[in-house]
């Protein structure tokens, strides 16, 4: 008896063949770059791509007070122009190999505009706060409809009597200042001990008679005018108005 032949499935074509599916691409035909980037839109006709200026070196060393005097003192006392001011100064007060700059002296100036001077009078008298502190003014510089009273001989005359870069004339302005503005403090605090609001010293600076100066930049002041030879009269230079021909050459303000 003849038995019949099970069915037979009909056959399929493979799947798989060499380890690749069938109707696919092979991964090592894949292309996985990446897609290139956008095109950059086309520069405008006369236009130049110019790189971006090497910073200057920068000086991160606060001013010191006699620094910040001198630079209010030729800006307004003497109304000296920027540039002239920066050389002035580097020559009074140098840094080998790291001059000041005109923004950085500007900089300074400004701050200090901001509650480190005080409120004065057109007489040039102080005004206090009600606990016998000096009242601070934070008037900007483009705001100040009178720019003499914001002179160094006005603003702090106790201490442009004594510098020796100060002309004489200037001088003796401050030093009449400094004689009316120690009767005013004495009133002031009397004043204020009467009321019983006097303090011998603010928290929070909020006055322009307690600013204190730091450490580092004091010595270095200090330091500056041993070596410049300022603690001996033989050697001050001679700065009224800076007109001597020796130092303006030193300076390179000579025509």
């Amino acid at each position: 008896m003849v038995h019949p032949s099970p069915p037979q499935t009909p056959k399929t074509k493979p799947e798989w063949e060499d380890g690749v599916r069938l109707g696919s691409v092979p991964w090592i035909m894949i292309d996985k770059r990446k897609p290139p980037p956008p095109s950059l839109p086309p520069s405008e006709p006369g236009k130049k791509w110019r790189s971006k200026p090497k910073k200057e070196n920068h000086i991160n060393v606060k001013y010191a007070t006699e620094e910040l005097d001198y630079i209010r003192y030729h800006r307004v006392d003497r109304n000296t122009k920027w540039e002239d001011t920066t050389q002035l100064f580097n020559f009074q007060f140098p840094i080998p190999g790291l001059p000041r700059t005109m923004q950085g002296i500007q900089g300074g100036y400004y701050r200090q505009n901001n509650g480190q001077v005080p409120v004065t009078t057109s007489e040039g008298d102080l005004s206090f706060l009600p606990n016998g502190h000096v009242c601070p003014s934070r008037t900007k510089v483009r705001e100040q409809k009178d720019k003499k009273l914001y002179g160094l001989a006005i603003l702090f005359p106790e201490r442009a009597m004594n510098y020796p870069w100060v002309d004489n004339e200037t001088r003796q302005l401050a030093t009449k200042l400094a004689k009316k503005r120690i009767i005013q403090r004495e009133q002031a605090k009397r004043t204020a001990i009467f009321r019983g609001t006097w303090v011998d010293k603010t928290e929070d600076n909020s006055c322009a008679c307690c600013f204190k100066e730091d450490r580092e930049s004091s010595k270095r002041a200090v330091r500056t005018r041993h070596e410049r030879g300022f603690f001996k009269q033989d050697n001050v230079v001679d700065v009224e108005c800076g007109s001597s021909l020796e130092f303006r050459i030193a300076c390179g303000l000579s025509k």
